[in-house]
């Protein structure tokens, strides 16, 4: 098996595709994500790239695993914002600070990930051109 698989595996384990999903396993997969971008951001610091990320192939390989990662953000943050919208119009929800009704900060959300999306859309458009990029270099 490859790494890829192997990782693949892992998580299809941990979290499999198909359930169950609870709010457990769901900010558990939360973490787990902000705990592999920790990994990424210490495996490629300067001193070990190169062991960590020997030639251009090996960059495009991370840049496209990540790009694939971002592109699936659009549709996670379109589905909180519409979760917190829900929970707004149906539950008995406060904000603890009491100084403003639970509507109120929900529109906060709602108006922050509508401008993450946007954002999110211009950096997975960068990241797509580093990708198209590195995938013209090679190494003798």
């Amino acid at each position: 098996m490859t790494a890829v698989a192997d990782a693949e595996d892992l998580i299809e384990r941990e979290w499999p595709f198909d359930g169950p999903h609870d709010s457990e396993t769901v900010v558990s997969a939360a973490h787990a994500l902000a705990a592999l971008v920790r990994y990424l951001d210490n495996a490629t610091q300067p001193r070990l790239a190169p062991t960590t990320l020997p030639y251009g192939p090996t960059v495009r390989r991370v840049l496209f695993g990540v790009s694939h990662a971002l592109g699936g953000m659009d549709q996670l943050f379109t589905q909180l914002r519409e979760r917190m919208s829900t929970l707004a119009d149906d539950s008995p929800m406060y904000d603890d600070r009491r100084d403003r009704p639970a509507v109120q900060t929900v529109d906060e959300v709602v108006t922050a990930l509508d401008e993450a999306r946007c954002d999110l859309l211009e950096l997975i458009t960068r990241v797509q051109v580093a990708c198209s990029a590195v995938d013209h270099l090679g190494h003798d």
